[in-house]
């Protein structure tokens, strides 16, 4: 009976989550600005986003290294077109350097509007479209400051 009760269960173990550390959506809204150096990205699984140590539940958008919740609410009328909200001109957009880099999703089905393309390229502004695991990929050569995104971190 001891040895019994010494000996390994062979109950299974309860998974914790994946998420181990705070995911930080309230710090999204105050716009975390990260520190110098290389962005550290990674899209965990599906639905959440770890950026240099903060784990995102929502949209992000990166304006040179400065972290914020991606506000959807002018694209939703758009939403009927594409079935999904896409990501559109109306948003946000961080336009800052030369290179826009959009992570698409987890399968890269976040569409883009054609009014978004037409202003990046009056802007003179290259759109790097790629699903989110590329795109963090693409993010993490790259210096925090110069970093200008918006990643999706769902479908």
């Amino acid at each position: 009976m001891i040895a019994e009760a010494l000996a390994p269960s062979r109950m299974p173990v309860p998974r914790l989550p994946i998420a181990t550390r705070p995911i930080a959506p309230a710090l999204v809204h105050r716009g975390v600005p990260v520190q110098t150096g290389r962005m550290k990205a990674a899209l965990v699984e599906f639905g959440v986003l770890e950026l240099a140590g903060h784990r995102y539940t929502c949209d992000v958008v990166i304006d040179g290294g400065r972290v914020t919740r991606r506000n959807k609410a002018p694209s939703k009328t758009l939403r009927g077109g594409f079935g999904h909200t896409p990501l559109s001109a109306a948003e946000d957009i961080p336009w800052g350097g030369g290179r826009l880099i959009v992570g698409t999703g987890a399968d890269g089905a976040l569409p883009i509007t054609s009014d978004l393309v037409a202003e990046a390229r009056r802007r003179g502004i290259t759109i790097e479209a790629l699903p989110t695991p590329k795109a963090c990929r693409l993010l993490a050569g790259l210096k925090r400051r110069d970093v200008h995104a918006v990643l999706h971190v769902t479908c």
